[in-house]
């Protein structure tokens, strides 16, 4: 099976990043679509919009998980180092409660790979400004990317931000 960026995934979602072959790698990964979270919003925002929500309240055991990996394909390897430390990751918990099974925080790559392929072409329904990913980068910065311009940013772990998980589509 072949897969086109803008395509539906079969998760659901939306197809933006297409593997050219390199088994190694992800076959393809899909991002939810706009909705997915239909949970209470303590920071705002309407039902059906993209949620907001800091990535977490203390950076007490961020130390155990900075530098994480930001490559495409990578998030399980931050997922995993996240859950085995001390860090109550917000939109994780919310990820895995409102989407289960394979739906992860995009890494820092991943979410430019959304911006430039869904959200430029108009693609994905995006409503939010700037989006966490689950890449950690020193204490207490979260890399996150403003869709307004593209610029990744070092964020501070406790800003309020938007969720748009992904799904790796495997070979």
């Amino acid at each position: 099976m072949s897969f086109k960026i803008g395509e539906e995934g079969p998760g659901g979602g939306l197809v933006f990043w297409v593997n050219e072959g390199d088994r190694s790698m992800p076959r393809a990964l899909e991002a939810a679509q706009r909705g997915w979270y239909t949970g209470s919003r303590p920071w705002g925002g309407e039902e059906g919009d993209d949620c907001q929500m800091i990535w977490c309240h203390s950076q007490d055991g961020l130390d155990a998980i900075t530098f994480g990996k930001k490559e495409i394909g990578s998030g399980g390897d931050n997922y995993d180092a996240i859950e085995k430390s001390e860090v109550f990751c917000a939109p994780i918990f919310q990820i895995n409660s409102f989407m289960g099974g394979d739906w992860m925080l995009p890494t820092a790559d991943e979410l430019q790979m959304m911006y430039k392929n869904l959200h430029l072409e108009g693609l994905g329904d995006f409503d939010g400004e700037q989006y966490w990913s689950c890449t950690t980068f020193f204490v207490p910065y979260i890399y996150s990317l403003n869709f307004m311009d593209g610029e990744e940013m070092m964020s501070f772990h406790n800003m309020c931000f938007s969720l748009r998980p992904v799904r790796v589509i495997s070979w």
